[in-house]
């Protein structure tokens, strides 16, 4: 099934289809009044990207690293519960396709740190994950991509910033790299893969994802993650 599946949007309707309404719910919704689910989104999809012409991108490096851990891309995925909702063998399967997608896979999330407390301890955490839970608790609370640069600016590279929260396209991710963050997060993208097609379908997901974010390099005459700089997204309206 995972090679039928040509774009992100496609896998989503087709994990809408299969899933069990409670299921689908449950994956898709957010706390309340969604306020805070939509605000991830909006936020993101305001910035806009700045375009340079007349650069040669026939090679582009997504390569990084996290914690000293080389990475062929800057996306990994975010830690979440309740896969066998999704697959008989959510977690299992989960873990597979990320494998065959070459991509970290987070069991776990560290908590009990703060900004200040990053940005002042010595010689303090090395990896401060922003991971974004207002959608599914707290409602009305601020976008990820909007908290994500004061964030960077406390740390002042003491730690590598995970960040994660309506993350999910390849434009997405572009803007939250030029923004300071280290790695993106991703949840949703390959749960809907997950549903759809177990390990082939995370695994395709994560493809299309990594090609969305060389092609939105390449369109903006970008031609590596680690030389993303913060002027190259902009208030777009």
């Amino acid at each position: 099934m995972a090679d039928k599946f040509v774009t992100l949007p496609e896998i989503r309707k087709f994990a809408q289809k299969v899933l069990p309404r409670d299921a689908w719910n449950f994956g898709d919704g957010g706390a309340e009044s969604e306020t805070t689910l939509r605000r991830n989104r909006r936020a993101i999809d305001r910035l806009a990207i700045r375009q340079d012409i007349l650069v040669d991108v026939r090679e582009i490096d997504l390569r990084t690293s996290l914690l000293g851990l080389p990475l062929s891309w800057p996306v990994v995925i975010a830690p979440m519960g309740g896969l066998i909702l999704f697959h008989p063998e959510g977690d299992r399967e989960m873990a597979r396709g990320a494998a065959q997608g070459d991509t970290l896979q987070f069991l776990s999330g560290a908590a009990g740190w703060s900004v200040e407390d990053v940005a002042t301890a010595s010689p303090g955490p090395k990896m401060f994950q922003l991971y974004h839970h207002g959608d599914r608790q707290l409602d009305h609370t601020q976008g990820s991509i909007d908290a994500l640069p004061p964030i960077v600016d406390a740390v002042a590279g003491r730690a590598a910033i995970v960040v994660d929260g309506g993350f999910t396209r390849g434009t997405a991710v572009l803007k939250g790299l030029a923004l300071g963050a280290t790695v993106v997060a991703v949840g949703r993208t390959v749960l809907w893969g997950l549903a759809a097609d177990g390990a082939a379908g995370v695994a395709c997901a994560l493809d299309i994802l990594r090609r969305e974010l060389r092609t939105t390099m390449a369109l903006s005459g970008q031609t590596s993650v680690k030389s993303l700089a913060r002027d190259l997204v902009f208030r777009g309206d």
